[in-house]
């Protein structure tokens, strides 16, 4: 299915890879569909993108990157 983000531009999302919220997150609590997005830089940021609105994403890192035991 293809997706609008206002960050990443037109993607194709696999429903298979779509993350239901469904109380949705704090303060987002109307939206409840989410797909994570790899912007491929240099970063080790992800992105935990809305697919109900393509103004919402969330940065998402992992911690053990600065705590191994985490």
């Amino acid at each position: 299915m293809k997706v609008n983000t206002s960050r990443f531009g037109e993607l194709d999302v696999n429903p298979t890879d779509i993350v239901a919220f469904p109380e949705g997150l704090l303060g987002f609590e109307n939206l409840k569909k989410y797909f994570v997005v790899d912007p491929g830089d240099s970063t080790l940021i992800l992105w935990l993108q809305s697919i109900e609105d393509e103004k919402v994403a969330f940065p998402i890192i992992e911690p053990k990157i600065f705590k191994p035991d985490y």
